[in-house]
């Protein structure tokens, strides 16, 4: 009677084990997921640069007759964006100069939003939608014009544009 109830124990457990196994097998699934992706574009123009009096014709020394200027962007792409705006500017060259010193030019921005300067980069403080247009106002001047008379300043603006992805802060180097 031991002996039949031992073979009757090991045949169950086999007849368990076998199932379990043969179960495990048919029931591994895997689940199905996806990626999307989405295309677009960011393109941001320069839409306008304009002085407030509309010249540098009488552009004189000093804070009180500094030069205003407003520069309007336009993010044209379709992907939401950070900017930034790189002011490059100088003299003309010209060996011709009696003055030692060259004169200083100041720029300090006014209005609002408030740009952050940094290694003479200015960031725009937030996400530029799509078709968004921002402002960047800022007065120009300069201490004097001893030996530089006539002479031309040159002042140029490129703006850089990096994709706003889920708020993380952009990668600009």
């Amino acid at each position: 009677m031991k002996s039949v109830l031992s073979v009757m124990t090991l045949l169950l457990a086999c007849v368990v084990m076998v199932s379990g196994i043969t179960l495990s097998y048919f029931t591994n699934l895997s689940v199905e997921s996806e990626i999307h992706f989405t295309t677009g574009t960011v393109n941001v123009d320069i839409e306008d640069m304009s002085i407030a009096d509309g010249t540098w014709a009488d552009w004189k020394p000093g804070i009180e007759n500094a030069k205003k200027v407003k520069c309007t962007l336009l993010n044209d792409g379709t992907m939401d964006a950070y900017l930034r705006i790189c002011i490059n500017r100088g003299w003309t060259p010209d060996s011709s100069k009696t003055s030692p010193a060259t004169p200083e030019v100041t720029f300090v921005q006014t209005g609002s939003p408030v740009w952050t300067e940094k290694n003479n980069y200015w960031y725009y403080p937030g996400i530029v939608a799509p078709g968004q247009r921002v402002t960047f106002n800022f007065n120009v001047s300069l201490d004097s014009i001893s030996g530089y008379l006539d002479e031309a300043y040159n002042l140029s603006l490129s703006v850089e544009a990096v994709q706003a992805i889920n708020d993380t802060i952009p990668i600009w180097d």
